[in-house]
């Protein structure tokens, strides 16, 4: 289990659950797919502090702050 942000890129993940954030961020991310068990695969993180991952078959950008939140871990393959 660790924060999205320690992730290594194109690394297949499982949302595990969400840390500190606001109830708001986190209705939104729900709103677009993101719940406990959901495969995620992050893509890269960029330099302008945004991390891009693919959910659902969708590109979604997020912020370091709210990536950090995020927690995950790494499936085996």
């Amino acid at each position: 289990m660790s924060p999205l942000t320690k992730a290594k890129k194109d690394t297949a993940l499982v949302f595990l659950s969400f840390g500190n954030i606001l109830d708001r961020e986190k209705q939104r991310l729900i709103d677009m797919g993101l719940v406990p068990g959901e495969s995620i695969r992050l893509l890269q993180e960029s330099r302008n502090g945004y991390i891009t991952l693919m959910l659902k078959g969708s590109k979604i950008a997020l912020d370091h702050k709210i990536a950090g939140e995020i927690i995950v871990s790494e499936v085996k393959q």
